[in-house]
């Protein structure tokens, strides 16, 4: 990754450096090159043309050796045309500038090499290259397979993959492939034809022979993901992909009340699968949603699996969410909790009433951070981290005498930890010190931590 940023902002570098339309060469931000069918099925022209000339070259000199480059506005010659204007005919010159508006840098063009160009534009303003344009002795195979292309006029190919987000699990892949799925293409404009094709094992489906146009690609599905645009736009002898991959739609629906059937508001509710034993990646995995004023959530696009409901599960009680972890309906213990069973397609869940148990009591810790001299600690952090999953509940700064308050709740376990690290402290003075476990109750008295001074 770093090595893309890298790239990407020597390559904005040398772009600004050079000018507006100078670009380094296979400087592209996408990793994803298109095919070749896909290539010939959306540029405006592809030829080879020789590069005679721009408005600027750049001259390199390596190890005696003198080189020539064209680079901004480049004039080239052809030499072949394949696809495009019927005017690009052997001889005629035309403008080109590289790179395009998509992250494509570009190509350097040697002088008096030839190329295998992809171009979008027209003669009259001049072209952009686009990827896959190469140098045309390394480009032979394209070039083989450009003078064998069918006649104009036999269609091109819509092709894709059909997917299901089918679980919402790491244990098992999540992903499967839609078989035997109708696939309707209907074209926008025109003739307004239509096509229908089907996907085999894979999940692949591909249509021949379509004509140039624009269509709407639509797998026939009972539960569509409205978010996916289904619009392509392929041209003669050309290919275009559209993949799709849908998501369940099943929303889960509720309110959240306390002890007195008060609304909770702004509280996490969170859904888990079940075959999670304990918490290991379950954060990756669960659905969650945080509850309105009116104490009202909705999980939308709940993938299918078994689920328990749940709040404070995934993290422990704080001064905000001042509740034990509770699972639907109303208990601490999850293999007592309601399943929620949720298949592709299943209709939504709605009106749950979750109720809380009474709010947790909060209590005060109070105690001093010293050095090993008996020096107060003034500005050292201290927090109280839940004993059930090491977070901070409660974290200060010690005061000018070094003094602390921290709020926890009665009948947890938690343990006490503080250090001197702040941006002006050099990790070499850095000290660490952490209490042991303790469950905070009426008979914690007041805490007294030693931090050790460290020198260089």
């Amino acid at each position: 990754m770093k090595h893309k940023i890298f790239t990407f902002l020597f390559a904005l570098v040398l772009t600004l450096s050079l000018g507006i339309f100078e670009r380094i060469l296979a400087c592209s931000i996408s990793s994803d090159v298109p095919s070749f069918c896909e290539m010939v099925g959306s540029a405006d022209v592809v030829f080879i043309g020789k590069a005679i000339g721009a408005k600027k070259q750049k001259i390199v000199i390596e190890d005696g050796v003198k080189e020539v480059w064209d680079v901004g506005e480049i004039y080239f010659e052809v030499q072949e045309s394949f696809v495009g204007s019927k005017s690009l005919k052997k001889g005629i010159r035309l403008t080109l500038r590289s790179g395009d508006e998509n992250g494509y840098c570009g190509t350097w063009f040697k002088h008096n090499e030839s190329y295998l160009i992809y171009g979008f534009g027209n003669l009259k303003k001049g072209f952009v290259d686009g990827q896959r344009t190469n140098l045309a002795v390394e480009a032979q195979d394209n070039i083989k397979a450009l003078k064998n292309l069918p006649k104009p006029g036999t269609g091109s190919t819509i092709s894709g993959n059909i997917t299901l987000n089918a679980k919402n699990s790491l244990l098992d892949n999540n992903i499967e492939t839609m078989s035997n799925l109708s696939v309707k293409i209907q074209q926008i404009e025109g003739a307004k034809k239509l096509f229908e094709v089907f996907t085999d094992s894979n999940g692949d489906y591909e249509i021949n022979n379509v004509p140039a146009g624009k269509y709407k690609v639509v797998p026939v599905f009972t539960e569509t993901d409205t978010s996916q645009s289904n619009e392509v736009e392929v041209k003669d002898r050309g290919c275009v992909s559209k993949n799709f991959l849908f998501n369940n739609l099943t929303k889960i629906s509720g309110r959240v009340l306390d002890a007195d059937s008060i609304p909770v508001n702004d509280i996490s509710v969170e859904l888990v699968p079940v075959e999670l034993n304990g918490k290991s990646n379950f954060l990756k995995l669960r659905e969650y949603t945080q509850t309105d004023k009116k104490g009202d959530f909705t999980i939308k696009n709940v993938p299918p699996g078994i689920y328990t409901m749940s709040i404070n599960y995934s993290k422990s009680p704080d001064e905000e969410d001042a509740f034990p972890t509770t699972f639907y309906p109303n208990t601490p213990d999850r293999t007592e909790a309601v399943n929620f069973t949720v298949a592709f397609g299943t209709k939504d869940i709605e009106n749950i009433e979750f109720r809380l148990p009474p709010r947790l009591k909060s209590q005060e810790i109070k105690g001093i951070i010293v050095w090993s001299d008996g020096t107060p600690v003034n500005d050292a952090h201290v927090g109280l981290r839940d004993a059930a999953d090491n977070f901070y509940t409660s974290d200060m700064r010690t005061l000018k005498n070094g003094e602390f308050i921290l709020n926890g709740f009665s009948g947890r376990k938690y343990f006490i930890s503080a250090d001197n690290y702040s941006n002006d402290v050099d990790a070499n003075e850095a000290s660490y010190i952490s209490t042991d476990k303790f469950v905070l109750d009426k008979d914690v008295k007041f805490f007294r931590l030693v931090l050790e001074r460290k020198t260089k």
